[in-house]
């Protein structure tokens, strides 16, 4: 309920000038956070500390976080390292889901298998340049990309 700006609220004559709109406003708040929470998996963990829930949770805990602020692009780095393979999968999902509610995401990602099965297009970087753009089964493909990332040349 913190991630949302310009909440009355924030201010330091908020509370007492405009406590009706201030309460209304934390009500419309908690509401979009218990649905953000329910989307993402986590209604049933609404009253978990955030500490006590597994890594996996963690990161859905904060796609859920970056949800309150309603981006348009959201910025994903490794979002599956360390996760167990069905909260991979949940999250997958409501990746896959926002973006085909609009939402744009770019994933930074070294499970190549990960970018091939959910990325499109796949976008890759050298040195902080870009060395390929096209789709997953381009990148498999791409002469550049083995040799940027695995140091080999493709065959053909």
């Amino acid at each position: 309920m913190l991630a949302p700006l310009g909440q009355v609220g924030e201010g330091i004559l908020g509370p007492f000038l405009n406590a009706g709109k201030m309460r209304a406003q934390e009500e419309e708040i908690r509401t979009r956070a218990l649905d953000i929470l329910e989307f993402v998996t986590l209604g049933k963990l609404t009253d978990q500390a955030a500490g006590k829930i597994s890594g996996g949770q963690t990161k859905l805990l904060e796609l859920a976080r970056v949800l309150m602020g309603d981006p348009a692009v959201i910025l994903l780095d490794e979002p599956a390292a360390g996760v167990n393979p069905s909260l991979t999968r949940i999250l997958i999902e409501r990746i896959e889901e926002l973006n085909r509610q609009g939402k744009t995401f770019v994933i930074i990602e070294h499970d190549m298998d990960f970018i091939m099965r959910h990325c499109d297009p796949v976008i890759a970087l050298a040195e902080g340049a870009i060395v390929f753009q096209g789709t997953a089964e381009q990148a498999q493909n791409s002469p550049t990309l083995l040799d940027a990332y695995l140091g080999a040349q493709a065959d053909g």
